[in-house]
């Protein structure tokens, strides 16, 4: 959050126009990387271009931040398999087509991330590490899975079906409240009233914060 508060804070002080879903989408894989599967994602760095823009080793690349390696990915993805394919069945036998050769490339490179996931986490953890760990990946690993294939695709799933509605959910809430300063007002006094040391927040803090949940 700190991260993103920090990038918001320096496109304002140079008046650069700041692409809020895009940045909502960076948030949310970064958050999600580091929440269930202790990656670092590495996209909330402030910078000036896209995640989809070819040709910046921040993105593109064998270089690329584990964020942005995903994110374009999910995007190539996406597109062939829930908005082309759904208004065309046949789609998918054109085998020849460059658009569907690049869309199934990307959904090969998912799997090869979410491997990378995987033995990256199991590199950091002892067994008993993962015996202990109530997180998601933890939980993954203690699962008799009948391959690793089935393992990385679960993987996949959490992240591409968390990643976006999560992510256009924060940047309306960002836009909205950039657009009605008394509503942000308000819930920044509150904020600060339950936590003015501005500590990590805890389960029992959020219980007193009724503004935020109306």
């Amino acid at each position: 959050v700190e991260r993103l508060c920090a990038v918001v804070s320096d496109h304002a002080v140079r008046g650069v126009e700041l692409d809020v879903c895009e940045w909502g989408l960076r948030f949310t894989m970064d958050f999600l990387l580091a929440s269930m599967f202790s990656a670092r994602g590495g996209s909330l760095v402030s910078d000036d271009t896209s995640v989809y823009d070819d040709g910046n080793p921040l993105h593109d690349g064998d270089g690329a931040c584990l964020s942005s390696r995903l994110l374009r990915r999910f995007k190539l993805a996406s597109v062939e398999l829930f908005s082309k394919r759904l208004g065309n069945p046949l789609r998918k036998y054109r085998f020849w087509d460059p658009e569907i050769k690049r869309a199934l490339r990307a959904m090969g490179e998912l799997m090869d991330i979410a491997g990378e996931i995987v033995e990256r986490y199991r590199e950091t953890h002892s067994e008993r590490g993962i015996e202990e760990d109530p997180g998601i990946m933890a939980h993954l690993l203690r699962t008799p899975y009948p391959s690793d294939k089935a393992l990385r695709a679960d993987v996949v799933t959490f992240l591409l079906a968390g990643h976006d509605t999560t992510a256009y959910a924060v940047s309306w809430t960002l836009v909205e409240l950039g657009r009605n300063r008394e509503v942000f007002q308000r819930l920044r006094g509150e904020l600060d009233a339950v936590n003015p040391e501005r500590k990590a927040w805890t389960l029992e803090m959020l219980k007193h914060l009724p503004y935020q949940d109306c």
